[in-house]
């Protein structure tokens, strides 16, 4: 599911800034600085949690079967860049391998948006999904598929990804007629038969894309979808939390927990246990997003603004 939320960010992301970028008003530095405080507050949370684990972990000796992490994994991870190819294993919080791939896509957001401003809409759309098809039909001469690296270059899958979103949007932006509403439906339904069967997954990639539209242009003409659901519309609120949190619950209290206890994993105590830690990890998500997320977030835009005003008091008054 990863990769429809890298579809989802190119999306999300052009239709935010594709106007300002077309009427010259797009600020490269407070884009980043909004990317940066969106990302890095509960990546850096969710990487000390995994450090305070494995002092912990060490303390007491517990049996391991993977090495302890060295300093250039903890470096990586700080800096962003444990997707990028650096890292030979995926250490601390490992689902944080996206986040690295998504701030790489940040990094080119710029340099790509002013690309397309300046493309034809077909052009683009077809350009990126060849690119997405011959990416993944030569993954798997490197050894690995592309929508299953992670550490191992992940950022790979939202080279093609991201890109294929942001053509997406520019879809989205000229056309707002036509049968959009069966368009989802059927793209919804599509996108369900290729999570349950094996096919290829870069037709599955696709089908994001095209669910994405057609539940865009269907709001717009307003049909309802599931992008109006205010529980749906909360979950993803928070879901950046659930994400980034997911593993420092469930490796602590379910991985490690059940083994710990002698637990079978196929247990009603071990289904008790989980259903236990998803609660506990939907309520810490929300709290999270309430007083870590949206506070820091808030911290940093204000420090930046500030700064921004300071810089531009001393350029009228030197």
């Amino acid at each position: 599911m990863v990769d429809f939320f890298f579809v989802l960010s190119g999306f999300v992301l052009t239709y935010v800034y594709f106007e300002s970028v077309r009427r010259q008003r797009f600020d490269i530095s407070e884009f980043y600085v909004k990317r940066f405080a969106r990302i890095y507050p509960m990546h850096l949370l969710t990487f000390l949690a995994f450090v305070l684990i494995w002092l912990v972990a060490s303390s007491i000796n517990f049996a391991s079967s993977e090495p302890l992490p060295l300093f250039h994994d903890a470096l990586a991870h700080l800096m962003l860049i444990h997707a990028w190819g650096v890292s030979s294993r995926g250490t601390f919080n490992i689902p944080s391998w996206s986040v690295s791939a998504e701030w790489f896509a940040y990094l080119l957001f710029p340099l790509l948006v002013f690309a397309i401003a300046r493309v034809r809409v077909a052009a683009c759309v077809v350009t990126t999904v060849v690119m997405l098809i011959c990416a993944a039909t030569l993954a798997p001469l490197a050894g690995r598929e592309l929508t299953h690296r992670t550490f191992d270059f992940g950022i790979l899958r939202i080279l093609f990804e991201f890109p294929f979103g942001m053509a997406i949007c520019l879809v989205y932006l000229l056309i707002n007629k036509g049968p959009w509403r069966w368009i989802y439906y059927l793209s919804l339904l599509v996108v369900i038969v290729c999570l349950s069967i094996d096919i290829p997954e870069v037709v599955t990639v696709i089908a994001f894309g095209v669910l994405i539209l057609a539940s865009a242009i269907a709001e717009h003409q307003g049909c309802t979808t599931l992008l109006k659901n205010r529980w749906l519309v909360y979950g993803g609120e928070i879901s950046f939390s659930i994400y980034m949190l997911h593993a420092v619950f469930w490796i602590p209290c379910v991985s490690v927990g059940l083994r710990a206890l002698s637990v079978a994993r196929d247990s009603m105590t071990a289904d008790l246990i989980k259903c236990v830690t998803i609660v506990v990890l939907i309520v810490a998500s929300h709290y999270s997003f309430e007083w870590i997320e949206k506070p820091a977030r808030e911290i940093i835009l204000a420090a930046y603004r500030r700064r921004d005003r300071v810089g531009q008091v001393a350029k009228v008054d030197p």
